[in-house]
């Protein structure tokens, strides 16, 4: 029985240890409370619109080395994310309030 425990202790510290590197691949941006971030190896991207201010958001994202696309969650704090794949692995991307008639206002560009 002891020895069980310690392997079993030891498979989750090695799981923590090698996990540890692919959980920190991630980058994720914001703007406010709102925030956007990669995931699944950088090929999916999901941006989250967290305040109630009738203003959605936008993750604008880069792949390869001159793609571009962004995907938008326009309907406010309501727990629901907007993702999408990406057509190839994400090099950087940021998040954006998408005001009507005014210019978007982002946050810093989050790049690997």
């Amino acid at each position: 029985m002891r020895l069980r425990n310690i392997a079993v202790g030891a498979t989750a510290a090695l799981g923590l240890i090698f996990a540890a590197p692919t959980a920190a691949s991630a980058l994720a941006s914001y703007n406010g409370s709102d925030y956007s971030y990669d995931f699944n190896s950088r090929t999916d991207i999901k941006t989250c619109d967290k305040e109630s201010d009738s203003t959605g958001v936008k993750a604008v994202y880069e792949y390869g080395s001159s793609g571009s696309g962004s995907v938008k969650d326009g309907d406010g704090n309501n727990g629901v994310c907007a993702q999408e794949g990406s057509p190839g692995k994400i090099t950087g991307h940021k998040t954006c309030e998408t005001p009507n008639f005014w210019p978007d206002s982002c946050g810093n560009w989050q790049r690997y």
